[in-house]
């Protein structure tokens, strides 16, 4: 997924991060499976506050950490437009948009 969203992204001031990298929120920190940011700060190499996009692969044990406990704290940072949650096991992507108001829109197989 970051490779791909690294080769959508190039040439732009967007850069895709794995899971290596933390997203500090108040005072909780998370590591996304997928991040995208466009204010990087070189002095905080393993930490931003500024997504613009976060995927998460979820799974039957992260369910509720992703689906309630970090939708609700990410929506909450200003600068994040997409919150994204793949479904681990089946063909299902949840995306929260900001334009949208967070409402969840689905996607499924076919």
């Amino acid at each position: 997924m970051a490779r791909k969203l690294g080769n959508h992204l190039e040439g732009s001031p967007y850069e895709p991060f794995g899971s290596d990298m933390k997203v500090r929120v108040c005072d909780n920190f998370y590591y996304p499976d997928v991040l995208v940011d466009c204010n990087f700060d070189q002095s905080e190499p393993y930490v931003t506050t500024t997504p613009v996009i976060i995927v998460e692969v979820i799974s039957r044990s992260t369910r509720k950490m992703d689906e309630k406990v970090k939708l609700l704290e990410y929506i909450n940072i200003s600068t994040l437009e997409e919150y994204i949650v793949i479904e681990q096991d089946i063909a299902d992507v949840t995306v929260y948009r900001k334009s949208d108001d967070w409402r969840s829109t689905h996607y499924f197989l076919g």
